[in-house]
């Protein structure tokens, strides 16, 4: 069984390069296909990185193989364009009595999306989830099967503030993790009682 940290540090050849923000996966056979990080530098990009390109992979750490010149000409993950937005401001005047108008202004905002297949979904740290019994918690980490490539336990944090514990669960016990909003899960996958305790703190 192979950890993928989402959020840990990943390194290049010759040092740091950035840090590791989703996993993406296919739904059919529900396989980690890329692994998205997030460049270091002033006007960073996300870069979908091939499970190929990953040489080791550590608690808290992830190295790949290759250079940081190489990883920037890696596909993008993010799409960002401008799209016309209207944008409401009041304008306000004084007479015998104060009159106010809404007037609605058209601007050019920046928009983006993944650039990702229909059939893949990208995971990140931080998805809510809910337990059996009413608990809350969010995802943290993915557990992959190394033979094959695929998930095979979701590790959530679950609990109250300073009652927190990690705990993995089947994928098979996740609901709806085909369905997504903006290119996240829709609605909130839920924790069976087969859930396996990893680490509780004191």
């Amino acid at each position: 069984m192979t950890g993928i940290p989402l959020g840990a540090e990943v390194e290049c050849r010759g040092g740091a390069c950035g840090h590791a923000t989703h996993a993406i996966i296919n739904l059919s056979t529900r396989r980690v296909t890329r692994l998205v990080v997030k460049e270091r530098g002033l006007h960073p990009k996300h870069r979908q990185v091939p499970l190929d390109r990953i040489a080791h992979v550590a608690a808290d750490r992830i190295t790949l193989r290759c250079t940081r010149r190489e990883l920037a000409g890696m596909r993008a993950f993010f799409d960002t364009h401008l799209v016309q937005a209207a944008r409401p401001r009041w304008e306000c005047y004084a007479g015998s009595y104060m009159e106010c108008v809404c007037r609605h202004l058209r601007e050019w905002v920046p928009s983006k999306h993944e650039c990702i297949r229909p059939t893949e979904l990208a995971l990140r740290p931080g998805i809510r989830v809910r337990t059996a019994d009413g608990r809350e918690g969010s995802m943290k980490d993915l557990l992959m099967e190394r033979a094959t490539g695929c998930i095979a336990y979701v590790v959530v944090c679950v609990g109250e503030p300073g009652t927190w514990e990690t705990v993995a669960i089947p994928v098979a016990d996740v609901s709806r993790i085909g369905g997504r909003a903006s290119g996240w899960p829709q609605g909130e996958p839920r924790l069976a009682s087969s859930a396996v305790d990893l680490h509780r703190p004191d």
